[in-house]
Parts: C-alpha cells; sequence; structure tokens
C-alpha cells in the first residue's frame, strides 16, 4: 500500500521559529533539514504495510509490572520528538486491521479519532459459529448478525476503501457467494465505493 498524497503526511508541521527551542534545535539535523517531499519519500519507503490484529486475549506475558515491550516502531520514529510527530500517523495510513468482526470494530473505536478516519484497510475473520440467522433481510440474515453488524459499522470509518474476508473452519460452505453478500450489504450503506476481497479458506493469511 503506498501514499497516494504525499503532502498530508507532514501536513502540519510548523517551522522551527514556531515551536518550542528543543524542536528548533532538532531541526539542525542533515535529516530535518531536507525537504518535506524528500522525507516523505524515505517516510514511505520505511512504513511497509503491516498487519495490526485485534485479538482476544494478549499474546504476550508481562512477569513484571517494570517491564514493558517496547513500541512497534522503526526507529527512526523513536529518534527524536520531532521525527516522532511527523511519521505518528503513518502506521495508522499503511496497515491492514485484522479480528474478529465485533473484537476488530471494537479496537478500531477504541482509536482516537485522528486515527480512526485514517484506516483504510480492515480484514474480517469470520467462520461458521454465528447460529443468530434471520430471513429478516438477506444480507443481513444470510451474513450473521456479528459479521453484518460489524460491516453496518464500517460507516463510523469514513477512510475505509478495502474491505477483506478471511473465511475460517469452513465459513459459508452452503455454496452462498459470500463477496455478493458483502457487496450488498455495503451498497445498501451506500459504500459502493468500498472494494471487497474474500480470501480462500485454505492457504491462511495473505503474504
Amino acid at each position: 500500500m503506498s501514499f497516494q498524497n504525499t503532502e498530508s503526511v507532514i501536513l502540519d508541521i510548523e517551522s522551527p521559529s514556531s515551536r518550542a527551542p528543543a524542536y528548533t534545535i532538532q531541526t539542525q539535523s542533515p535529516f530535518l533539514r531536507l525537504p518535506a517531499e524528500v522525507r516523505n519519500r524515505i517516510y514511505n519507503h520505511l512504513y511497509t504495510p503491516a498487519a495490526a490484529i485485534a485479538r482476544n486475549k494478549p499474546t504476550y506475558h508481562r512477569p513484571s509490572p517494570f517491564i514493558t515491550s517496547p513500541p512497534n516502531l522503526p526507529a527512526l520514529s523513536q529518534t527524536c520528538h520531532q521525527l516522532c510527530f511527523e511519521t505518528r500517523l503513518l502506521p495508522f495510513l499503511s496497515s491492514e486491521f485484522t479480528g474478529s468482526p465485533s473484537k476488530l470494530i471494537a479496537a478500531l473505536r477504541a482509536l482516537a479519532p485522528e486515527h480512526r478516519a485514517l484506516v483504510t484497510h480492515v480484514t474480517f475473520l469470520v467462520s461458521y459459529d454465528d447460529t443468530r440467522f434471520s430471513p429478516t433481510r438477506p444480507p443481513v440474515g444470510l451474513l450473521g448478525y456479528e459479521f453484518a453488524e460489524a460491516l453496518q459499522a464500517l460507516v463510523e470509518f469514513e477512510g475505509v476503501e478495502m474491505v477483506s474476508v478471511e473465511r475460517v473452519m469452513g465459513y459459508w460452505s452452503r455454496g452462498v457467494e459470500l463477496e455478493d453478500l458483502v457487496y450488498e450489504e455495503l451498497e445498501y450503506m451506500g459504500m459502493d465505493y468500498v472494494d471487497v476481497v474474500v480470501m480462500p479458506e485454505q492457504g491462511g493469511r495473505k503474504r
């Protein structure tokens, strides 16, 4: 995934004279003296697409309150306050947010508004464990309530451009075209501009 509008990355950088002395000193570095357009190109190569996964439980054990995990950021972003400020939004622009329907939506809702607006790609991990089907409206009834409710919640995230669906545990083996159902539901919500990708049941995550 690339950044189509490079100006948006450093849109609100202030001039050195308007910032605190510490920031003024930081801008004396050779890297920060580069034009914003050049720095954007570097950031574009540095922040490759990543997967942010919403899980039910943490995947690590924290043995002591005094031991913390380091931030999962490129070293460049941790160099100084100025670089941290300039790159603070890039992980949200370049990441694919993945999780089960309800967990993923809950995680996205917990983001700060400025971060939430930048989410462009979400991937739902769906399995045939939602038995709450209903014949009320075909897309909702056939998708199952949890998945359908998650799709409906996407209207809260105006930046979403792509929805991927990864099927696990034989979801939709009954011959129904899942991609068509997702498209129909998004169209019903006025989000027909969103691309939909349904991954094969076998083979695991995309590489």
